[in-house]
């Protein structure tokens, strides 16, 4: 059986459907970014006053930090999905050997 490296030896998980599901979540994401700065964007240049420069402020400091709560949050969720699949891996390695020493 040929097993690539994203999936598991048990077929429990594939990690590549996994994987084309958050390039669609991250590409919907994207757009609602691009949705949310040209928002911002146009605030300013058909209102152009201090109240709505100080808002777009706001808005954008909301932004970059829900960005670093993401990267924090995709870390863990990748650290966290590898060390399960090593886990697995090793599993499956320990069940061969156990069988091949009965065999």
């Amino acid at each position: 059986m040929k097993t690539d490296r994203r999936v598991s030896p048990a077929e429990v998980i594939n990690t590549a459907k996994y994987e084309n599901f958050r390039t669609v979540q991250y590409l919907f994401t994207a757009l609602i970014g691009v949705c949310i700065s040209a928002s911002v964007a146009l605030d300013i240049i058909s209102e152009p006053t201090f109240g709505t420069v100080v808002m777009c402020i706001i808005k954008i400091l909301t932004i970059l930090i829900s960005a670093v709560a993401g990267m924090i949050g995709g870390y863990r969720l990748t650290a966290e999905m590898e060390t399960a699949e090593l886990l697995r891996k090793a599993a499956e390695q320990k069940n061969f050997i156990i069988w091949c020493s009965e065999n």
